[in-house]
């Protein structure tokens, strides 16, 4: 069976800091920023974000909540 994902934010990045980047085998994603992030002006970042699995027989959906720290 060859899985490979989809992935999206439900919630939490609506000034657009964050991406989700697909590997290049597409089973998997990364977290990635767009840009600098300041934590002395957001303190936390709330990403809800949402992993659908296709597959050749069905369509599972996973979600994953991350709180994002600045340095």
């Amino acid at each position: 069976m060859d899985k490979r994902v989809d992935c999206f934010f439900v919630d939490g990045n609506k000034a657009g800091k964050f991406a989700l980047e697909e590997t290049t085998d597409g089973k998997n994603c990364r977290l990635v920023t767009n840009g600098k992030i300041d934590r002395e002006t957001v303190e936390r970042y709330n990403l809800n974000v949402a992993v659908r699995y296709r597959t050749s027989t069905r369509k599972k959906r996973q979600g994953r909540k991350y709180v994002i720290f600045s340095k």
